[in-house]
């Protein structure tokens, strides 16, 4: 069961209008999976790790442990932050740009390469169109 939950993971690009009037799918599972790896690549990078922009709603998390019979009754639980696109496009552009550089890593990387090309994309357009953003996970 544990290998099922791991092989769905994802991190998706969550923008604080429902009707975004773009497409901003990206499947995010590769940069779930590797986000140990691609933290220590920000910290090399002198930029801010993914994970850091990784937020949710308290009452879906809270309905989410609920439904997974986890008593979140009492838990206080952090509000939805919300970021610039500027400020993802700061990590993701680098992370990018040093695996273009380092083709023989990125070829190992390549589906995370796709990601971060995906989130550039949405990213860009999000600033372009002035919402702001948060990784969400999906399990």
């Amino acid at each position: 069961m544990e290998c099922d939950r791991q092989m769905s993971l994802a991190w998706y690009i969550t923008l604080d209008t429902k009707e975004p009037g773009f497409d901003t799918f990206v499947k995010g599972k590769a940069i779930a999976h590797r986000g140990r790896e691609l933290n220590e690549l920000a910290r090399a990078l002198g930029v801010r790790p993914l994970d850091e922009f990784v937020s949710t709603n308290p009452e879906q998390a809270r309905s989410f442990m609920t439904e997974h019979g986890v008593d979140a009754g009492g838990l206080k639980l952090p509000g939805e932050r919300w970021f610039e696109a500027a400020e993802g496009l700061a990590t993701v552009e680098p992370m990018l740009n040093h695996l273009e550089r380092n083709m023989a890593v990125a070829r190992d990387l390549g589906s995370v390469q796709a990601d971060l090309v995906g989130y550039s994309r949405v990213l860009k357009e999000t600033q372009r169109r002035g919402y702001k953003w948060h990784l969400a996970v999906d399990f």
